[in-house]
């Protein structure tokens, strides 16, 4: 025998004309493996010997080839980030389609081990790369179970399972001060330099209130909007004022405000800053969240100027180190050692306090007073509220870029 091997093709009686393998086994049985083949085709194939006489073929037999494997697309799950109470950023991965497009993909969760699309799950549009989604409302001082997922025709593959833990949401807290009862000279009088002529001075006698130690900050304010679950629109469709938004977009103060990005946070290293671009409505549902309400007109200057009756509570000037103001600008012949204004918000509690322990009733920013703006009394009153009605509210105390005149009490 000179030759020995296989010959196959998809026709019937196949010769070496068509396919062939060559093994050259001297006598007995052999075998071979054959590769490259098309998937669900009928192939026919038959043995064949050579020798001096010549070929000689065995018995044609066929096989049909199976289709090609589906495989599930390939897809990593990463350890999420941004936990907070109610927010997580989840994170995967989608390494490749397999070899079927993928139809979905995203994440499913649950507090069980081993999430499934049965379980709760959100989904993306299918790409290939790194993705992410943002959870919210979720439960607070809960353990979640998480694993990224894409299905194709193939089926449904998973990544690896990961879990993260929600903390505790932060308590929300305000020191409150108690200011006593008793009256003052509201307004500045006539000699007062630069006043405006809506200062009109009369005596206002006040009951004692509580008012907050210090400026709300970004980081109370952020956590009062949280609890509220107010959404990228700063509306609070629960509260007394569903229509209008509580916090107004911080556009260029985002270095120093707070910001949405599935739930509200401040600024990193801002977070003891006062609260910016705050509505009325919004100062007045911080107040109704805790029971309280905004001071009057009357009850703010009164409390500014804690016992005083000069321009400022610190005297006929205030300083580069007794407020946050436009320090180029003091007030009148006063004099500042440093001209160069700070131009932002500052931390609350950096200056020194009033009297009655009140920080940054001058300066820093302006502050929501619950009254209509609009002309003062000419009589004695007891617990004034302001006008019945109007177009602005006050605001008081100026703001960090206000000159040294903008701030004094009566402004």
């Amino acid at each position: 025998m000179k030759e020995s091997g296989f010959v196959w093709g998809v026709k019937p009686n196949p010769t070496k004309l068509d396919s062939f393998y060559n093994i050259n086994a001297p006598s007995g049985a052999f075998s071979t493996q054959i590769k490259g083949l098309s998937p669900l085709t009928t192939y026919y194939f038959r043995a064949y010997a050579v020798n001096s006489a010549g070929i000689s073929y065995g018995n044609e037999k066929t096989f049909i080839t199976l289709g090609v494997a589906q495989m599930l697309p390939i897809i990593k799950t990463i350890m999420p980030t941004d936990v907070t109470a109610s927010t997580v950023k989840l994170n995967g991965e989608l390494i490749s389609n397999g070899t079927s497009p993928v139809l979905e993909m995203g994440f499913c969760y649950g507090l069980n081990s081993i999430p499934t699309v049965l379980d709760i799950k959100t989904a993306i549009s299918p790409r290939i790369g790194n993705f992410t989604a943002f959870l919210i409302g979720i439960n607070e001082k809960t353990k979640y179970y998480v694993r990224a997922f894409a299905r194709s025709n193939a089926g449904i593959a998973y990544g690896e399972e990961l879990s993260f833990q929600t903390p505790e949401e932060p308590k929300l807290a305000v020191e409150m001060l108690n200011i006593p009862g008793g009256s003052f000279l509201m307004g500045s009088p006539t000699t007062e330099a630069k006043r405006d002529a809506d200062e009109g001075q009369y005596t206002a006698t006040i009951s004692a209130f509580e008012m907050s130690k210090y400026e709300i900050t970004n980081e109370q304010f952020a956590i009062f909007l949280n609890l509220r679950k107010v959404g990228s629109d700063g509306k609070d469709p629960t509260g007394k004022y569903p229509i209008n938004s509580l916090v107004l977009p911080t556009g260029a103060f985002n270095d120093w405000g707070i910001l949405y990005n599935g739930r509200w946070v401040p600024h990193t290293g801002s977070e003891k800053r006062p609260i910016l671009r705050v509505s009325w409505y919004g100062a007045k549902e911080f107040a109704r969240h805790f029971g309280g309400r905004l001071p009057t007109e009357a009850e703010w200057e009164y409390a500014c100027r804690a016992g005083t009756s000069q321009e400022f509570n610190t005297g006929k000037c205030i300083s580069n180190m007794q407020a946050n103001y436009n320090w180029k600008d003091p007030y009148e012949t006063c004099v500042n050692t440093n001209t160069v204004s700070v131009n932002a918000t500052e931390k609350v509690g950096l200056y020194p306090p009033n009297n009655w322990g009140l920080y940054d009733m001058h300066g820093n920013v302006n502050e929501w007073c619950e009254d209509w703006y609009g002309a003062y009394p000419t009589t004695p009153q007891v617990d004034p509220k302001g006008p019945s009605s109007g177009t602005d509210r006050v605001v008081r105390g100026g703001s960090y870029p206000d000159s040294g005149w903008f701030i004094r009490s009566a402004s």
